[in-house]
């Protein structure tokens, strides 16, 4: 028996310049079902005082 993935991407192909194709994947419908992370991502500011005094 033949197994199929519950989660499908689109393969999108695109036009390079001046010529060619490039092959993408279109992840936006397995990235809508994902649960989104509610810990924040740290910015800049925060890593770069963190490390003040540290070589």
């Amino acid at each position: 028996p033949i197994d199929y993935s519950e989660w499908i991407s689109n393969i999108v192909p695109v036009q390079k310049k001046p010529v060619g194709i490039r092959i993408c994947m279109d992840f936006r419908d397995i990235n809508k079902a994902c649960p989104k992370d509610d810990f924040p991502l740290p910015n800049i500011d925060m890593i770069v005082d963190s490390t003040a005094g540290y070589e």
